[in-house]
């Protein structure tokens, strides 16, 4: 083996550690995330609904249009969310800024469909609430399956890469 996986955190001396260590984002971290992605979202819906006003697709004065400008802020801050995590990997802009990242109960990559899920889970009434319940989890976690971890205290598998396809633990790092 080369020196450098000897001395890396990876190798314990007798065997390769391929076991995620995952360690939860804190309450604090969850909530600083929350105002963050809250603020992007505003911005992102502002421009889009300023984009969809300009081009006279809805007319921003017309009550008729408030039904369909409604159900436009809604699909926003939904899309907002899917996106932004799928795009970058599970990382919304507060996720960037506190170095917290979505990942899969085993450390892996979410699906589309836990992103889809973790959006709309959003939605139910009071779920910020469920962050008074098991410290870094929320409602949006729980039932996507997935887990917002702390990157600098957490380590995921070496075994899977970007893509998590798993990698032959005999091949080269």
């Amino acid at each position: 083996m080369e020196e450098s996986i000897l001395d890396d955190d990876l190798y314990d001396g007798q065997t390769l550690k391929t076991e995620p260590e995952l360690v939860l984002a804190t309450n604090e971290k969850r909530f600083l995330n929350y105002i963050l992605d809250s603020i992007a979202a505003f911005v992102f819906m502002f421009l889009c609904l300023t984009a969809t006003f300009a081009t006279g697709i809805l007319d921003a004065d017309s009550e008729d249009d408030e039904p369909l400008t409604t159900l436009m802020v809604y699909g926003i801050y939904f899309l907002y969310y899917v996106l932004i995590e799928m795009i970058s990997g599970g990382k919304s802009f507060g996720k960037l800024i506190t170095k917290t990242k979505v990942v899969t109960l085993d450390g892996g990559k979410p699906t589309l469909g836990q992103f889809l899920g973790r959006s709309a889970a959003r939605f139910i009434p009071f779920e910020p609430f469920s962050f008074f319940g098991t410290p870094g989890k929320g409602w949006h976690d729980s039932l996507s399956k997935t887990l917002v971890i702390d990157e600098q205290k957490s380590r995921l598998s070496p075994l899977f890469n970007d893509d998590d396809h798993i990698i032959d633990a005999q091949s080269d790092w």
